[in-house]
């Protein structure tokens, strides 16, 4: 089973990567999530602008900082 995970708290939450760590006994987890701290935008997507991205080396499953919104991680992943 394949899991995607994303937040609005960005991708250095240790929530976020306490749950990765959790599911990842479960299936193959993918993390995707913002660079910086989006609450509120959660639905938003970025339109007229560059995203970048790179890995996160923090977690132990395959992990991806979006310089975007919530959504854009999930769109790009």
């Amino acid at each position: 089973m394949r899991i995607l995970i994303t937040n609005d708290d960005g991708i250095h939450s240790k929530a976020l990567q306490a749950l990765a760590e959790r599911l990842s006994g479960l299936g193959s987890v993918i993390v995707a999530a913002p660079k910086h701290e989006q609450s509120g935008v959660g639905h938003a997507f970025s339109y007229y602008r560059t995203l970048r991205y790179g890995a996160a080396d923090a977690y132990a499953c395959e992990a991806y900082w979006i310089d975007g919104t919530p959504a854009d991680c999930v769109k790009f992943a």
